[in-house]
């Protein structure tokens, strides 16, 4: 089950692949999103018989998202991307949507979510934060690659601030049950009117702490010459993508499944 990281590698992207496949994850009801995580990228990462060859310093281990759909059913899909970022890193943005929009086959996807939790909380920043963030979504609009954006976990005075400001209006507005059992006032009235939605979720503030993926591999240990591996002991997580598909008019979940890219340790 552990795998070899090839020396000049420094950042792994990862795949589940489509989740529903894997049965002893998708059985299991009450598994929270961290395990499900976890668990999809064991069953994917087992799948291989051998790591495919880097790209320059990327190790990409890729599943399909989408099986044995033709073209004609994918466009019968209502698709969505969330992105989980702690880093207004612009470059780690574009790369989790650019990796997510290509790796699952389709052109075009309904709606991203942005979820940032700002790990420093520096709040004095943090609209600044969003409105960067935003511009690169914005692109992603204006080529034609995504039509709805929507935003994770955000105060309200926030969320009026960045709309009032977007030049592409977030249309989905989602808060954490686990902080919130009742939806603030005022963000509903701002909503109403606006043909905002407002929707739940219940994912983790760390939905994928680095600890958890550390003992997936294991890399050449340089300091015993008989050549003797060990597992990885430091990384970063740059970013982790959701990718979720539903059959348009029947709410039938037809694909999920995560893609994480880890930035490896010296």
């Amino acid at each position: 089950m552990l795998n070899t990281i090839p020396e000049g590698v420094s950042n792994v992207v990862l795949h589940t692949g489509n989740m529903l496949y894997y049965t002893d994850v998708t059985k299991q009801v009450n598994m929270l999103t961290t395990e499900q995580i976890v668990e999809g990228l064991k069953t994917s990462i087992s799948l291989f018989d051998k790591l495919p060859a880097a790209e320059n310093d990327v190790l990409h281990l890729k599943r399909a998202m989408l099986i044995n759909q033709t073209e004609e059913e994918r466009k019968n899909l209502q698709t969505m991307i969330k992105v989980f970022i702690t880093s207004p890193d612009l470059s780690s943005l574009r790369s989790a949507l650019q990796y997510t929009i290509k790796d699952v086959g389709i052109s075009c996807i309904d709606s991203v979510i942005l979820s940032y939790i700002n790990t420093v909380n520096d709040q004095k920043n943090i609209l600044d934060d969003y409105m960067v963030m935003w511009k690169i979504l914005e692109e992603f609009v204006q080529n034609g690659e995504v039509i709805n954006l929507g935003i994770s976990d955000i105060e309200t005075d926030i969320f009026i601030q960045l709309y009032e400001a977007a030049q592409v209006k977030p249309s989905i507005n989602q808060i954490n049950l686990n902080a919130c059992c009742v939806v603030p006032q005022d963000l509903q009235d701002f909503c109403k009117g606006r043909d905002i939605r407002i929707l739940t979720h219940n994912d983790p503030l760390d939905i994928l702490p680095v600890n958890e993926l550390l003992p997936l591999f294991r890399v050449k240990n340089g300091q015993n010459e008989s050549g003797d591996e060990k597992i990885l002991s430091s990384a970063q997580v740059s970013w982790v993508t959701r990718f979720q598909a539903h059959i348009k008019c029947r709410g039938i979940l037809a694909s999920k499944g995560y893609i994480v890219k880890l930035k490896l340790g010296k």
